[in-house]
């Protein structure tokens, strides 16, 4: 008998399409269909025409948590997300998602928390010192993901594991 893949909560700004939400789409279908995952999408900002898809293979999209860019009140609804849902993996996608996912996980008590993997989807030379100062911080309480071996190449050489 084999193992039930995790739980898994994806945070994104939106599921407008673009390089990160395009690639979350096509993980998660063969994810989904050929190897039993379960997601849980949850957007910050933008629903986005991508939604549809993610729910046509069974993907829960949770709409957008905040209202505006400074929605400091979808933090406590994250928080609620965070805390009530039984998904042991929070990705996160982006640095705004980051960003947020990383604060907010930090709130919870050390045995709440969710195993936190970072996805960064672009080289780190177009993220400003403050988004790799992120980065770096996020490395040390969880995994930073990225697509490609040059991806890779290129947070190591600006100090990011």
């Amino acid at each position: 008998m084999t193992e039930q893949p995790p739980r898994v909560l994806h945070l994104i700004h939106g599921l407008t399409v673009g390089g990160a939400e395009v690639d979350l789409l096509q993980k998660c279908a063969i994810l989904t269909q050929h190897y039993g995952y379960d997601f849980t999408v949850v957007c910050l900002l933008r629903r986005g025409e991508l939604a549809a898809q993610f729910e046509a293979l069974g993907i829960t999209v949770v709409d957008p948590l905040m209202r505006h860019r400074y929605d400091i009140a979808a933090g406590w609804a994250l928080r609620h997300l965070l805390r009530t849902d039984a998904a042991p993996i929070l990705h996160t996608h982006l640095a705004a998602a980051n960003l947020i996912g990383w604060l907010i996980n930090r709130t919870l008590r050390p045995s709440a928390r969710k195993i936190l993997l970072a996805g960064e989807h672009a080289m780190a030379e177009r993220w400003p010192a403050p988004v790799l100062w992120l980065d770096r911080r996020l490395a040390r309480t969880g995994r930073v993901l990225v697509p490609t071996q040059a991806t890779r190449n290129s947070y190591i050489r600006r100090g990011v594991p």
